[in-house]
């Protein structure tokens, strides 16, 4: 394709000036994840975390088509009332949010975890943590089977307990970070992070960003603003107020914000999502050139070229 068409087809969806142009990128990210899951979900695994992450996949593109819907605007029509394709950003930015937690968990569990032990530690912390709040639920209401069940999974967290004692790394750990460990399974914790000279890091949701190379413009203050629309807060409660006002629209421009931190996300999941599982790159590769381009502009714009999933950006001139 010459440069000043590709130019031209690229441009409008890496500024993002307009509602249109954030559902034309996204619909590209959908058709694009769509093809990798149609083309790859069967690609043989080795292990049980490989299987897991083929199904975080399936989660990461079922939430871009429900950010997809409620892209397209809501509407209503009473008797007497009507309502005509209006966006609640608030809303938006909740799913953002989940999108948000749901990368930096695929990261902290996946991706940052440079050993094969510590790959099983942040792992089995992670199930520890699901299966442990589950245990909540057990009741003498409950039938035999959801008991049953729910007495095999406490069976299996002291088993991944056990193989977490059990490794080398932990047993090396001086015990004040043991410790951190131990708090980390009893308080049903996983956003954690084992240097490379064995300290135990633990981490909030909006500090796991630079971990995996996320720049501060990209990422400082973006969670407490996700969770102030998200919340109930006194704050949302002011926005919502004051984003609807009759010839402002601010509403609109709030959406394409959260749009672009949505394309943060996806652009860099991809990225590592290929980096885990190298196959997906022939299928990458068979997408368009300014596909292939716009999939990974918002990766390298977030965390450098050393990120970039090809040398296709290099076509713009």
């Amino acid at each position: 394709m010459e440069q000043n068409e590709l130019r031209k087809k690229c441009l409008p969806l890496m500024k993002l000036g307009s509602i249109d142009e954030c559902k034309q990128l996204l619909e590209i990210f959908i058709n694009s994840y769509f093809s990798i899951v149609m083309k790859h979900h069967y690609d043989p695994v080795a292990t049980q975390p490989e299987a897991d992450n083929r199904m975080w996949f399936q989660m990461i593109l079922s939430k871009a088509l429900n950010i997809k819907r409620i892209l397209g605007g809501i509407e209503f029509e009473g008797d007497a009332w009507n309502l005509k394709n209006v966006i609640d950003p608030t809303i938006l930015l909740t799913l953002v949010r989940n999108l948000f937690e749901t990368v930096c968990a695929f990261e902290i569990v996946t991706m940052i975890p440079n050993t094969r032990e510590k790959k099983l530690i942040l792992y089995n912390l992670h199930c520890i943590s699901g299966f442990r709040y589950r245990q909540r639920f057990a009741s003498p209401e409950l039938s035999e089977e959801h008991q049953a069940k729910l007495r095999d999974e406490a069976e299996y967290i002291q088993k991944l307990i056990k193989e977490i004692k059990e490794t080398d790394l932990y047993k090396s750990l001086q015990d004040r970070e043991k410790s951190k460990i131990d708090n980390a399974i009893r308080d049903k914790k996983y956003q954690i992070r084992i240097t490379d000279d064995n300290r135990i890091k633990l981490y909030g949701w909006g500090d796991i960003p630079p971990l995996f190379g996320v720049r501060p413009l990209f990422y400082e203050n973006a969670y407490t603003y996700f969770c102030l629309n998200a919340h109930p807060s006194h704050i949302s409660m002011i926005q919502f107020r004051d984003m609807f006002t009759a010839g402002e629209e601010e509403y609109i421009q709030i959406s394409i914000t959260a749009m672009q931190f949505c394309f943060v996300l996806l652009s860099i999941y991809l990225s590592d999502y290929i980096r885990l599982f190298p196959q997906i790159m022939n299928t990458y590769n068979d997408f368009s050139i300014e596909n292939q381009i716009l999939l990974n502009y918002y990766n390298t714009l977030s965390r450098g070229y050393d990120y970039s999933i090809s040398d296709a950006w290099k076509m713009l001139g």
